[in-house]
């Protein structure tokens, strides 16, 4: 992880870039480094503090674990990894990253890491010993794929949310001194999902 200044956050400081961290969560797969950068920095600035959690881990817990990370087996891992690192127990990491603390357990030791008998801090500002993660001969079997009913309902709830931020956004009395560089940036990719989705609208057509 970057190293980072050692600066006190202000709460109007700690607040904007908490938000930075569950934004750029959401969308890991593409912004990992990004994110990484701005947990170092909340740490650095402690965040936690300001905005009067218990402890550090607490903080993490509750800005990353609102929505479970949808990611792929080694983005996962390195995830896991990563919170690991930050003092966090299997349990904390298991509901962020969407998994079973076994699942966790198994990422840990699967990584090849000697971990140190540092103790972890819990969500309660205490701290305890680190369980020694246990490498197992496989990976738990995954579980039995979700009926596609719910997969689409919680991928259109996910959809309608974030679109309904890209409209607040656009509400921001920032926006217009910005909606140019904002243009250039994301019109094509806003456009090529736009087409996606009257693909998919497409499919729906029972006439």
């Amino acid at each position: 992880m970057s190293t980072v200044a050692t600066v006190e956050l202000t709460e109007p400081e700690a607040r904007k870039l908490t938000e930075k961290i569950r934004i750029t969560a959401h969308n890991y797969a593409d912004a990992r480094q990004k994110l990484q950068q701005y947990v170092a920095e909340a740490k650095a600035g402690n965040a936690h503090l300001a905005l009067g959690y218990a402890s550090w881990t607490a903080y993490l817990s509750e800005v990353l674990g609102e929505e479970p990370m949808r990611l792929a087996r080694g983005e996962r891992q390195e995830m896991v990894q990563m919170l690991s690192a930050e003092g966090m127990s299997t349990r904390a990491i298991a509901p962020i990253v969407g998994a079973t603390d076994r699942t966790v357990r198994y990422d840990l030791a699967e990584g090849g890491k000697n971990f140190p008998p540092e103790p972890v801090q819990g969500m309660d500002g205490k701290t305890y010993a680190r369980q020694e993660p246990r490498s197992e001969a496989a990976e738990p079997p995954a579980p039995k794929r979700q009926p596609l009913t719910e997969q689409f309902f919680n991928t259109v709830y996910d959809l309608k949310r974030n679109v309904e931020r890209l409209q607040k956004l656009t509400e921001d009395d920032r926006y217009p001194s910005n909606k140019v560089k904002v243009a250039l940036k994301h019109e094509s990719d806003l456009q090529r999902l736009a087409a996606t989705l009257a693909e998919v609208l497409q499919t729906m057509n029972t006439n």
